[in-house]
């Protein structure tokens, strides 16, 4: 459906109601945890802390800029698609729906989550339940899926230039090469520094691999099969 421009009004009302659940989420999540101005996040924190002198710099560029820049990048096949001669292909609604349903998925992980550490006897443990025993990092493996979900819809609209790839391939790399490994360690040295343990998580990939039982005495492997990979 167009109206005047090319401008296509339906394309865009999909990726306009996308977009606003996944960020209602995204800052309903944040507003749930929010401690105050006081507070800071960990991996901010560990910066400053261990690169005093390059801290004005992480902050501008790795905290402020490059999230910042790699969203816009990941939108900009929205923009194409909508701002073009934009129509709805077979692939429109399956990927919508991998777009929609990642956004569930990250839903889900963080109100497991919140359960989880709500309980004073999970202190010190890793959460090993619900979504959290079949993937690593279910509110990652979401957020990814979202914006591969958001690439596929507009590719299945217009015929999007290469270079327009670098967004959600950009937004993959984020999380698997900085955000997971930072969160893995920082798991493996709580676990080891609360329980004097070894870590309980596998060693394999950070996204999809299995964790163990983090349930009382004994360690032991799920030994059931990863789902979410």
């Amino acid at each position: 459906m167009e109206k005047g421009g090319g401008v296509n009004i339906g394309q865009q009302a999909l990726f306009l109601i996308l977009l606003t659940v996944w960020g209602t989420r995204l800052t309903y999540n944040w507003a749930r945890g929010f401690a105050g101005l006081h507070a800071q996040d960990w991996r901010y924190t560990q910066f400053q802390r261990v690169h005093p002198r390059l801290w004005p710099v992480i902050n501008l560029t790795g905290i402020q800029l490059m999230p910042t820049v790699v969203v816009f990048v990941a939108l900009l096949p929205a923009l194409y698609a909508t701002l073009g001669s934009a129509r709805v292909g077979w692939l429109t609604v399956p990927a919508a729906l991998l777009a929609a349903a990642s956004i569930f998925l990250e839903a889900a992980a963080d109100a497991q989550l919140r359960r989880f550490r709500a309980d004073a006897s999970h202190r010190g443990r890793i959460i090993n339940r619900g979504l959290w025993r079949w993937s690593r990092h279910p509110n990652y493996l979401g957020e990814i899926l979202f914006w591969w979900g958001i690439y596929l819809t507009s590719l299945s609209m217009a015929r999007l230039p290469v270079w327009l790839l670098a967004g959600p391939v950009a937004v993959t790399a984020l999380f698997l090469f900085v955000s997971i490994p930072m969160m893995e360690k920082r798991q493996r040295s709580t676990w080891n520094t609360r329980r004097g343990r070894v870590c309980c998580c596998q060693s394999g990939g950070g996204m999809t691999g299995q964790r163990k039982s983090s349930w009382g005495n004994k360690q032991k492997y799920s030994k059931r099969k990863i789902v979410l990979a």
